[in-house]
Order: structure tokens, then sequence, then C-alpha cells
């Protein structure tokens, strides 16, 4: 075998941002991966370089000598394979171009016209088909046969094979009717999981939602009565019913001003709601896609904020 067949490109890219952050959890952060998959990377690259890289100090993680030595040659080779694999041409303006973006529609409020507004503030002629992602929605495989050109979606862990950024993060709130009996209450976890709760069971392929995940990971279990498959329908089932919801307070401060509905925050801290973009990578190097995927990371900083 090629000795030179052990190498590929990613594995380049991560070994620049380790010695670049100077840490694994910084550069799994910055890639979008996992911890535990950059740490794996690490491993299989002190085999290959015959160098630890990254050892520990008295201030954490610091690259050794051999690792900054190869600052430079790994920023220039990956400078040099973009020129060779990257498509650099501006997505010109006047081009007419149909865009189709998946996403749920608890966040249609706050992304989807922010989107629109900065698409339709330039001089493109560019229309867009918005698809909902409805629960158990196989995004995944929208995303590889090519029908659906963005997904925007909770998730925490993304299958490795397609590329995602982070757009925006939210915390979990609970909403109810106005006069609840646990509007005054004090929650409690256990007041919280014995309440009656409705949920929308967004999920991809058969994992658990985001919401239930968090709760599990706090120790909770939800008493779901009712589940409907839209965001849409949850505001008016609340104000006329003792049902409780767990959401992102985005679509919280949504509802509460258009329905008679009260926001309390939850007894425990749990992980924030991250909203990711996710494509595949034929699109990854398209200019008229990059050019989406930055007016899709600019909506998202203005929802962030």
């Amino acid at each position: 075998m090629n000795p030179h067949d052990q190498y590929d490109i990613h594995l380049l890219r991560i070994l620049h941002t380790l010695i670049s952050e100077g840490s694994v959890s910084r550069a799994a952060a910055k890639l979008n991966h996992s911890q535990p998959a950059v740490s794996g990377a690490l491993k299989r690259l002190r085999q290959l370089i015959g160098d630890p890289l990254l050892v520990r100090t008295r201030h954490g993680m610091a690259p050794t000598d051999h690792a900054l030595s190869l600052l430079q040659p790994t920023r220039r080779a990956l400078a040099e394979i973009d020129r060779v694999f990257v498509n650099r041409a501006d997505f010109s303006p006047g081009v007419e171009e149909r865009f189709t973006v998946s996403a749920p529609d608890y966040i249609d409020p706050h992304f989807l016209p922010r989107l629109v507004e900065r698409v339709q503030q330039g001089d493109h002629s560019v229309r867009f088909d918005i698809q909902p992602l409805h629960s158990d929605a196989d995004c995944v495989a929208k995303l590889d046969s090519g029908e659906v050109d963005l997904v925007v979606a909770p998730w925490d862990d993304p299958p490795p094979h397609l590329h995602s950024s982070r757009l925006w993060e939210d915390r979990l709130v609970l909403l109810m009717r106005e006069g609840h009996p646990l509007q005054a209450a004090e929650l409690t976890p256990a007041s919280v999981a014995a309440a009656r709760h409705v949920a929308v069971p967004l999920r991809f392929r058969g994992q658990s939602s985001i919401v239930d995940a968090h709760l599990a990971r706090a120790g909770w279990q939800r008493d779901v009565w009712l589940t409907v498959n839209a965001f849409g329908l949850v505001p008016e089932i609340l104000e006329r019913t003792d049902l409780v919801f767990v959401c992102v307070s985005r679509f919280a401060a949504t509802a509460m001003r258009r329905h008679g509905l009260a926001l309390r925050e939850l007894p425990v801290k749990l992980p924030k709601v991250r909203l990711l973009g996710l494509w595949h990578p034929r699109k990854h190097a398209s200019s008229r896609h990059r050019w989406l995927r930055q007016q899709a990371l600019e909506a998202g900083r203005q929802a962030q904020g």
C-alpha cells in the first residue's frame, strides 16, 4: 500500500485546527465535530507524525515545538488544496436561481422571513421553495438526493458525511395558558414531569427528539398526553387546555404575543438547543450554494440577536 494512502485532506484540516486552536474542545467546536471524533483524529495524527502534537501544561493543552513548525506548512497546503478543488467563481447578480430549504415551522417567524428579506434586498433573481420539516422527516435522504439544498434543524450530532454550520442557539422554557395552576406555583422537576404535556416529536431517523433527549439527560420523562405534527397548532391548544409545552424561548415569545399564554423558566438548567444549517458535500464548493449559506448564516445571526 502506498504510505500516502493513509493521509486525507480532512485529517490535514483537523491537524491545522488543532495546532492553531491548541485545544481539542475548541477545535471540535470550530469544525462542528464531536470531541471524541477530534480526539480520535489526534490519536491517529500522533501515530502518523510520530509526535504528541498537543501536550498538557499547567494552563491546559499546548502545541509541541514540532506541531508549531507544521502550522505554516499546513496552512499553505490547505490553501493549495482549495485552489485545486474549490470553485471560487462568485454568484452573479441577476442570475435566476431557485433554492429549496427545509425547516421546522417553529423557526419560521424568526429565521425564514429574515432569510427572504436579505435575499430580496439584493439584486439576485432568487426564488425559494420552503418545505416543512415534520416528525420523522428523512431530511438526510433529501439532502443526499439533491431534493433539498439546505436543512435547518435542531441536531446535536448530525451525520458525519454532511457539512454543518451553527446558526444560533436558544434555551428551553415551559409554555402554558394564562391562569394555569403552574403559572404561580413553585416549579420542581417532579411537578413539571407530572404535568400533562403536548409534544411535537421532531425526530431524525428514529432518534429521540432534541427536547426529550435533553430532558432524559436531566433525569426527566414528561407525561405526553397529546402529540401534534406542527408547532403552529400548539398555542391554540394550550390556550384552551391545562396542557403545557416545553419549547425554545423564541417560539414562546411569538406565541405569547398572539395568544393568552404564560412562560415559566424550567427548574433545572438544560443544554441549549442548537439550530444547524446542514448541506450535502456535493454542493459545498458551489458558488451559488456558498452564497445561500452565507445568507442563512447572516439571517441566523440576526435571529440570535
